[in-house]
């Protein structure tokens, strides 16, 4: 029963969830969750399995609800940051069951799918045609309540730039992928020449920065040891000196309005946003051990002056490294550095070279936009990031990323050895 709806049906209501959910982008909360989750359930039911997560999701998920439930114990208000911590449970207890049942045949089922790629034209096409044409499309999804602009598609385009690697690399499972068989797919090109198209009109400079950096790090030297190791350095030192940065950027670039006149600085609200970092910088330094508890910063009220962003209150910092510093204090942002640097030795220990450099490129992408757009906890944030990760959860479990099993002729082991090794060198 379960291997005829993953090969008939499971890639067609997936492609449907992700269509909708890219038009309103606030349902990936939950929606593309729902597959993984019927799935999981329908396997316990039908053949009487009870998968376990991976033991490295389960440590995450366990990690950080006990840090959200133990920070409400010294939180500036403990009810919120208990409503808080009780929604990401329940958001990251679903989230890792929907992963879990992605990592089955589910995921198996979404490899080769040219429909995942017409899926992501098709939004790109319609969010560049009304952005256009004036947004008929988003004030009939609106009833018109308010006056639409374009930035209300900020958050679509964004999730579509994230999403669309991993889509990708779906599309192309199965085959000897290179960057070179990407870009001839006719599918690709449309993508590209769409996605292009987009990226001159929008009104998100944070899906502008998440391609560009994407571009870069595909030119990553992903074959040398320490090119990782100054990586993993560099994340896990910015991480842990967050508070430091952002008291030097604002301190040299806002203060001496020496990016007053760079337009894409300016349009992207960079000015207020490297206040809002100060701001919490300088309250993180009043208790930089204990942190304040879950979702604080929309409970208190800011110290320092706030001249660009006219308010002493925010809902959150709109940096991730700042919003684990001021919540969790400094055990939450080593918690995080760890978290990051065990994504990147997953990603650095793909063998195929191409699949290497996209997830690379994908997830300093989705760094770039944590660190400078959105708050953590957002329940929309959180279902995306859930999706990107179960895409590739569910692409390496099904690739045969895991190693085989052991032979008992010491030559066929190293036979075997010799032809990944080849077959690495050639994928580049």
């Amino acid at each position: 029963m379960t291997q005829t709806l993953s090969r008939l049906q499971w890639p067609a209501l997936f492609s449907i969830l992700l269509l909708i959910a890219l038009l309103v982008p606030r349902s990936f909360a939950f929606i593309l969750l729902v597959p993984g989750l019927i799935y999981y359930g329908i396997d316990f039911i039908a053949a009487g399995r009870l998968r376990i997560p991976s033991l490295s999701l389960l440590f995450f998920v366990v990690s950080f609800c006990s840090f959200a439930f133990i920070s409400c114990l010294f939180s500036v208000d403990f009810s919120n940051s208990a409503d808080r911590a009780l929604k990401l449970l329940l958001l990251l207890g679903l989230g890792m069951l929907a992963v879990t049942g992605y990592q089955t045949t589910l995921g198996e089922a979404l490899r080769g799918q040219k429909l995942l790629v017409h899926v992501c034209i098709a939004v790109c096409a319609l969010t560049f045609i009304d952005i256009m044409t004036g947004m008929p499309l988003y004030n009939m999804m609106s009833d018109g309540v308010k006056e639409i602009k374009p930035h209300a598609y900020n958050r679509s385009t964004v999730a579509l730039f994230l999403l669309i690697p991993p889509l990708v690399c779906l599309r192309f499972a199965g085959q000897n992928m290179t960057l070179k068989t990407v870009m001839r797919d006719r599918a690709m090109l449309a993508l590209g020449l769409f996605l292009a198209a987009l990226l001159v009109i929008t009104e998100s400079q944070g899906a502008q920065f998440t391609a560009l950096l994407f571009v870069l790090f595909l030119a990553f030297p992903v074959r040398s040891k320490w090119a990782w190791r100054a990586l993993k350095l560099a994340l896990f030192a910015a991480l842990l000196t967050a508070p430091l940065i952002a008291t030097y950027l604002y301190t040299h670039f806002v203060s001496s309005d020496m990016l007053q006149n760079i337009a894409f600085f300016h349009k992207g609200a960079g000015d207020s946003r490297l206040e809002i970092w100060y701001s919490v910088a300088q309250k993180i330094g009043e208790n930089p051990f204990g942190g304040y508890g879950i979702d604080s910063t929309s409970q208190m009220t800011l110290d320092s002056p706030m001249h660009y962003w006219n308010s002493n209150n925010v809902l959150h910092p709109h940096n991730f490294t700042l919003q684990l510093w001021i919540e969790f204090g400094l055990m939450g942002a080593f918690l995080g550095g760890m978290v990051l640097l065990s994504i990147l030795q997953v990603i650095a220990a793909t063998e195929n070279i191409a699949l290497r450099r996209i997830m690379l490129a994908n997830f300093m992408g989705w760094i770039s936009v944590a660190a400078t757009g959105y708050g953590l906890w957002q329940s929309w944030w959180i279902g995306l990031s859930l999706t990107i990760l179960l895409l590739w959860m569910s692409l390496l479990t099904n690739s045969g990323q895991e190693k085989p099993a052991a032979t008992s002729d010491p030559k066929t082991q190293k036979t075997s050895k010799n032809t990944t090794k080849n077959t690495a060198k050639k994928a580049d």
